[in-house]
């Protein structure tokens, strides 16, 4: 299932999926793909929303995770829901205080994922929602892939961006931003197979202005990221984020920290200019 809210996310979609069906057979690879954005307030409606309007994407989340259990539902009551999220992402721990709470979602962080499938079993759907990568970081994920040559293919297309529509008023190219969580991520766990080529929108690596004009929202992540990755996090921050399966905590702590390690290496192999003067300055 492919979700989208744009133009940019639907077109790369359909390339991926024509080149994974050619690949793997359209028998096995089909595309189910669903428009999901805040609606509009439209005055026709026999009941119109109450005000305020929902304008953020925060439900996102729920309705996803509600889509991919009523299309497996539909296939077989017994038919998995597979989200394959890294684990360093899916624990989401809180780069800075101000990010703690609703500020760092959790979607599939296992004890959501467990009071979420709860709620459905209630329901009566039994479909199991399952992240076969938990114990994964995204460089990890990489690095394990079982068809590399096609994983290095496929990579550039990808889009991994909070935003992949922001560059457009600024005449720079759209898809991945190159600013956003999502983006530090995903080029820090390209590095680890050495993919990473830095086609982004914004290079955050030799962007001076992410690190040095401190009054714009766009360096907030990245600063964030030197704050979580190069900070002495004990180990309390993963475990008060949100409870872990039991018997599963050394494991999930050891993910985290292998995230954060993958943010720094990044870092520090390649960053330039006040960046590269700022990550020298960290422990």
């Amino acid at each position: 299932m492919a979700h989208y809210d744009g133009g940019h996310a639907s077109s790369k979609q359909t390339v991926l999926h024509k080149r994974l069906s050619d690949v793997y057979g359209a028998h096995r690879v089909v595309l189910r793909r669903l428009w999901l954005r805040p609606a509009a307030r439209d005055p026709r409606q026999e009941h119109p929303s109450p005000p305020p309007v929902e304008t953020t994407t925060r439900g996102r989340s729920l309705l996803f995770l509600a889509a991919a259990l009523a299309l497996a539902s539909s296939i077989s009551p017994e038919a998995p829901v597979y989200l394959p999220e890294n684990g360093y992402i899916a624990l989401n721990v809180p780069l800075t205080r101000a990010r703690t709470g609703s500020a760092s979602t959790r979607t599939t962080h296992p004890h959501f994922l467990r009071l979420f499938g709860e709620a459905a079993r209630g329901a009566g759907v039994r479909n199991p929602l399952l992240n076969p990568c938990s114990l994964k970081t995204k460089g990890e994920m990489l690095r394990d892939s079982r068809n590399p040559e096609l994983l290095r293919e496929l990579a550039p297309l990808t889009v991994s961006c909070s935003h992949p529509e922001a560059a457009r008023m600024q005449d720079r190219p759209q898809g991945n931003c190159g600013y956003c969580f999502p983006c530090l991520i995903r080029r820090a766990s390209l590095a680890v197979p050495g993919w990473d080529d830095a086609e982004y929108a914004w290079d955050a690596l030799t962007d001076s202005g992410l690190i040095d004009e401190t009054d714009r929202q766009r360096g907030a992540d990245l600063r964030a990221v030197l704050n979580g990755a190069f900070g002495e996090r004990p180990d309390s921050d993963l475990l008060r984020n949100a409870p872990l399966p039991a018997g599963s905590h050394a494991d999930h702590l050891a993910v985290w920290r292998r995230g954060n390690e993958e943010l720094r290496s990044w870092l520090k192999a390649g960053a330039q200019g006040s960046l590269a003067a700022v990550v020298a300055r960290l422990p």
